[in-house]
């Protein structure tokens, strides 16, 4: 478990540099993750019913680390 939420945006297909607005501030110095879910449709992030995206050639989830500067 990666902990709780604190944004999510819809993207639709391959994009970079996406904005995600936050529900509360990022804490200094902390360590952070980014994780893809596939949309089951309806257009609205709901961690019960989206599933995670998984990479196909290696079985595992789509999840990149990032810390946040002192």
């Amino acid at each position: 478990a990666l902990g709780n939420v604190l944004g999510a945006a819809l993207v639709g297909g391959p994009r970079s540099n996406i904005s995600v607005p936050l529900l509360r501030a990022t804490e200094p110095g902390q360590t952070y993750a980014v994780e893809l879910y596939r949309d089951n449709g309806d257009g609205q992030f709901d961690l019960t019913t989206d599933s995670v995206y998984v990479d196909f050639d290696t079985g595992t989830r789509v999840v990149a680390y990032f810390k946040t500067t002192e």
